[in-house]
C-alpha cells in the first residue's frame, strides 16, 4: 500500500471490503500488523461505498467537513450514493457507471418531484476538477 497515495490506498480497501465481506476479518487483522502511521492514513475505510469514485468523494468531502448517509434506498428510485443534509442526493458516476442516460433522467426526475436536489458527478470532474465538485455540493448547501 506504501506506493499509493492515501486517498487511492482507501479506495483499494473500501473496494474490497464491500466486495468481499467474509474475508474482510483476514484484512482487518493484516491492517492491524501495518506501522500506526499508515494506519492512521487508512482509518477512514468502509465497505459502503461501492466504487472508487464514490470513496475519493467520500473522503474529500469528510476533509471537507461534510457527512452524509451512503447507500440510501429511497422508495420508487432506489439505492443513491450519497444523501446529504437529508435533501441533496449525490451520484457518483464513475468508469463502472452502468446505468443508461435515460435511466438517469428518469430517476433524476423522480428525485426531484420528492423534492431533492439531485448532482452528478463524473469521474473526470472529481479526479481533475474538484474545486467545482465541492462549490457545487457547498452552494446546494447553503440554499433552503
Amino acid at each position: 500500500m506504501s506506493c499509493l497515495d492515501p486517498e487511492h490506498a482507501v479506495a483499494a480497501l473500501d473496494s474490497f471490503l464491500h466486495s468481499d465481506p467474509a474475508r474482510s476479518k483476514q484484512l482487518e487483522a493484516w491492517l492491524t500488523s501495518l506501522p500506526a502511521h499508515v494506519l492512521a492514513l487508512l482509518a477512514s475505510r468502509s465497505a459502503l461505498c461501492e466504487s472508487f469514485l464514490e470513496t475519493i468523494g467520500r473522503i474529500r468531502l469528510e476533509r471537507a467537513g461534510i457527512d452524509g448517509e451512503h447507500q440510501v434506498e429511497i422508495p420508487g428510485v432506489g439505492r443513491v450514493d450519497l444523501v446529504l443534509d437529508g435533501r441533496i442526493v449525490i451520484e457518483w458516476d464513475g468508469s463502472q457507471h452502468e446505468s443508461s442516460h435515460e435511466e438517469d433522467c428518469r430517476r433524476d426526475a423522480l428525485l426531484t418531484s420528492m423534492g431533492y436536489h439531485v448532482l452528478r458527478f463524473g469521474y473526470r470532474l472529481v479526479m481533475d476538477e474538484w474545486h467545482i465538485v465541492i462549490a457545487a455540493i457547498r452552494t446546494a448547501l447553503a440554499r433552503p
